[in-house]
């Protein structure tokens, strides 16, 4: 029988940004029209996620998803 997982109360949720919400930010960080923190607050998304994705930092590869 498979074991049944449940969240514990409390437990941390994270936010799914989609592509397209997270490339207007970068770009405008990109094209140095704001800063990290102004398109962080202005566009409503942390400043770590938009930081990581400016530097390009967590992406996936195709390897690490099984496509090898």
């Amino acid at each position: 029988m498979p074991r049944t997982y449940q969240k514990r109360l409390g437990a941390r949720a994270y936010r799914n940004y989609s592509e397209e919400l997270l490339e207007r930010p970068v770009t405008a960080v990109a094209e140095g029209r704001m800063t990290l923190h102004a398109t962080s607050e202005k566009f409503n998304i942390l400043y770590g996620t938009v930081f990581n994705k400016y530097h390009r930092k967590f992406i996936k590869k195709p390897e690490a998803q099984g496509l090898s």
